[in-house]
This record gives C-alpha cells, structure tokens and sequence, in this order.
C-alpha cells in the first residue's frame, strides 16, 4: 500500500483540525509545534504499523474498509419478517374498510342506536307528513346500498393494488434471476479439442441453464399477463367507483334538501335526535378516514421497506432461483375454516345456499368433492387454479387427476414414499371404502399432528366417530385422524402442495 497517499489527504485535515482555521495569520510557522506539543508532520509520518489506528483515531475511514455485505440468509430473514409486517398492515386496512376494526365497530354501532331512535322519533312525529318521511326512508335506504357498494369497491381496489404490487416484485426478482442465469450460461466452459472429454458434462449443463431460463421467461410472462390483468380490474373499479361516488354525491344532496324540510316542521324531540345522529355519523367518517390514512401509511412503509430487501436480495451475488415456488396452498385450509367458522357443523341448505350464490355445483346427499372443488375455486378465484385443477363432484375423477399430475400419495400402496411429512394443510385426503377399493370420500387437511395425525374439514358428513357419515350431510371438522379414528377407510392424499406455481 502506499501510505504517502493516505499520508497526503490526512495531513491537511489534521492539520486544519488542530489550526481551527484557513486564515495564514492564525497558522504557527512551518517549524512551530502546535499547542498540543506535537509537531503536524510527527502525527501524519507514521509507518505501517500504525497506519490503520492513526487513520481510525482521525475519524477518517480507511479506503479499504467495506461495509459487510449481508449474506443471502439474513437478507432473506429480514424479507420474512417484513413481509409478516406488510400481511398485517394489509388486513388492517382492510379491516378499516370493511367495519371490522373494533373502534370502527364500537362508533357503528353507536351510530346505529342513534338512527333508530331518530327513526323512531319521526316515525311517532305529526308534524311530519307522511309523504315526507316515505321520501326520507326511500333515500336513507339508497343512501346505506350506495355506501355498502362504495366500501366494497374500494376494497376492491385496495386488493387489486396488493396484487399488482407483489406481481411487480416479482418480476423484478425473476427478470435478476434470468440475468444471473445468462451470466452463469455465458460462463460455462466452452468445448474445444482439450477438453473433448467434458463436452457431454458441458452439453448437459448448458441445456439445464437454458431450460431454466425457458421457465423463468415463462414464468415473468405469466407474471406480466397477470399485472396487465389487475391494472385492467383496477382501473375498472375505479371507473365503477367514481360513479358511485357522483351518485352518493346527488343522493347525499337530496338528503340535505329532505332534512331541511323535516326541520322546517318537526317537533324539537326530532331535531335533537337527527342532529344526534348526524353528528355521531360525521365522528363516525372522520375517525374511519383517520385510522384508514394512518393504517395506508404504515403499509406503504413496511411495503417500501420490503422493496429494499427484495431489491438486494435481486442484486445479491447469490440470488436464488425462486421461480418455481410452491402454491400457496394453505389457502384451501383456510376457506375450508371460514365457512365452518366457529360452529361445531354447518348444515347442507345452508352450504347449498352459499355454493350455488357463488355459481358451484352442489348435489344433494353427495357434495364433499363439491366441496372441495368449492374450496380450491374460492382460494385461487383470482388467479390460475393449482395445476389447471377442474372442478369435480366425484372423489375418484379429483384422485385420477392428481395420479396423473404426479401428485398422488396413494395409501392403497405399499410405497416408502408414503410419508405424513408430505402433506401440508390445504391438500385433499381421499378415502377408500374397504369392500370396492374406490375412493368414496374427500376432505381439507387443515392441519398435520407431529404424530402423523391430522385435522380435517369436510362436507357431507356427521360425527367424529364416523357413524351415519353420510346420514346427516354437515359441513364438519374431524381431528386427529390416522389413529384408529379414520371412519373405517385407508387415506389417499391429493398434494397440490407439491405443483409448482
């Protein structure tokens, strides 16, 4: 190293620290100590040994100390973690927006109580015609479906951004892989007459690094297709939006003209209670805006923040390739848990109901695969179902497709790959009736015991025990199954945990 170049740039800094000043006058001569009785050039004509404390004791950084680069596994760690953050702030706004907030909930409420009264006082009030209060009525009910419309939207919109957000992620991470990829492909070894002994090792590797980035170029234009698909839904939400908001805006106009005609008349009772009920509805408003303005900020922080990570995690020596992630099937698990809520059972009208609203097939007395197929449709309505799944109200078409998608841990064979460990909450469990040797029943994982036992929910069934299970025809859960409480059956499992995305 050369130290007289360190010794160059630290000299005058020295220098002028101890000088306090540029002005000549106010500088000792060139053979005067400083003050400190310590000559300039006996502090900066230091050898080696000393080099990297003086430099350190100057305040200076050395030019050869480099921040530490974070390794692949603590940058992904931080990504982890941020990304629990972002999840939890996008349900927040979400729970603004759709009322579930507890404070949200405790001023709804209390606006509520305060319109029924109202209601009730004019309702009792002579003074106000009957023509005028079936006007009030008709428009405080266009007023509250506008509004009911309005929250759905823009909960709509709020998704639709998420979306777009983790689509834009990645791509930037698939287009790093892909770079990286052509980096490596552009380094292998090239064939010549030397090295004719590695051209079948050096074909295979240069195939491998081209298939790979076939699947990422692949993937990145699903991605895109995929972007280019919720900037469209987003974009008509809100058009749809903007509309609705012109019409609350007319019928909110009426509404002022209508309270201004009851007021005209009415008795003070009712003008107490309508003031009442107006001032808690503004409370009401403003405190929503204020918690959803907030809850936006924090999520665009952690989001920003997560952009960091995920950036130097794209530009990392070690980048990953991730393109070939596994579905987030855990998802089916929890749609499965929704709709059985915290009831002990659901039962078939009421599931009939709800499937068909939503356009699925139900068959009487036979709708578990209904179910199922329910299930999966729910999870990924948004986006492409795992490995093209279709629909099914049979168990033993759903379990053929999955044998055919490689997918299949069949428990009618004997196999070593037949491990518990395989399977993952969200994947289906099929059932085998021991006297044909088909599968009869199919039911959601939720969630896999350290013992090998596991929960489930299924419809079109009754008790734990398995009696009557087709007798009753509930939507229910069942634990701890594959330890002699399995309803009589061996267990085939649908992995879809194992589909790549």
């Amino acid at each position: 190293m050369d130290f007289s170049i360190i010794n160059s740039i630290i000299k005058p800094i020295i220098s002028n620290f101890f000088n306090g000043s540029e002005n000549v006058k106010d500088k000792p001569a060139a053979n005067q100590s400083v003050k400190s009785g310590t000559s300039e050039d006996a502090l900066c004509e230091f050898d080696e040994s000393n080099c990297e404390e003086a430099i350190s004791n100057s305040g200076v950084l050395a030019p050869f100390e480099k921040p530490k680069e974070q390794s692949m596994d603590e940058l992904k760690e931080q990504q982890s973690q941020k990304q629990k953050e972002v999840g939890e702030a996008r349900e927040e706004v979400s729970n603004i927006q759709n009322g579930s907030n507890e404070k949200i909930q405790s001023l709804q409420q209390k606006t509520d109580s305060l319109k029924e009264e109202y209601d009730k006082a004019l309702e009792n009030d002579k003074k106000v015609s009957k023509e005028l209060k079936e006007k009030q009525a008709k428009n405080s009910k266009e007023i509250e479906t506008k509004e009911d419309n309005k929250t759905k939207k823009e909960k709509d919109i709020t998704n639709f951004e998420n979306k777009i957000t983790d689509c834009n992620a990645k791509i930037d991470n698939i287009n790093a892989q892909i770079s990286s990829l052509n980096g490596s492909l552009s380094s292998v070894e090239k064939k010549t007459d030397d090295n004719k002994d590695r051209w079948g090792e050096i074909d295979k590797q240069t195939a491998s690094l081209k298939n790979k980035i076939a699947n990422a170029k692949s993937e990145l234009a699903k991605q895109k297709e995929a972007l280019s698909n919720y900037k469209e839904k987003k974009n008509q939400a809100k058009q749809e939006l903007d509309k609705i908001n012109d019409e609350l805006e007319k019928l909110n106009k009426e509404k002022e003209k209508i309270e201004q005609e009851i007021l005209k008349n009415c008795s003070d009772e009712t003008k107490a209670k309508l003031e009442a009920y107006n001032n808690s509805k503004q409370q009401l408003e403003q405190t929503k805006t204020q918690l959803l303005s907030q809850a936006q900020s924090s999520l665009q922080q952690a989001q920003t923040e997560l952009d960091r990570i995920n950036e130097a995690i794209n530009n990392h020596k070690d980048v990953e390739i991730t393109f070939d992630d596994k579905i987030p099937t855990s998802k089916i698990a929890e749609v499965a848990k929704k709709y059985l809520g915290d009831n002990d059972y659901v039962t078939s009208d009421k599931m009939q109901e709800i499937m068909e609203k939503e356009g699925y097939a139900f068959h009487e007395g036979q709708w578990c695969a209904d179910f199922a197929s329910f299930a999966i449709g729910q999870a990924f309505k948004d986006s492409e179902l795992p490995g093209n799944f279709e629909s099914s109200s049979t168990c033993y078409k759903i379990g053929n497709w999955a044998r055919d998608k490689g997918i299949l841990m069949d428990g009618r064979e004997d196999s070593e790959s037949y491990d518990m460990k395989n399977v993952k909450p969200g994947d289906f469990v099929l059932y085998n009736a021991m006297e044909d040797n088909e599968w009869s029943h199919i039911g959601i994982v939720t969630e896999v015991h350290a013992d090998g036992t596991f929960d489930t929910i299924e419809g079109n069934t009754s008790d734990d025990d398995g009696s009557d299970i087709y007798n009753q025809g509930y939507l229910n859960n069942h634990d701890n199954l594959g330890s002699g409480n399995n309803h009589g059956r061996g267990f085939s499992f649908v992995l879809f945990n194992k589909i790549q995305s």
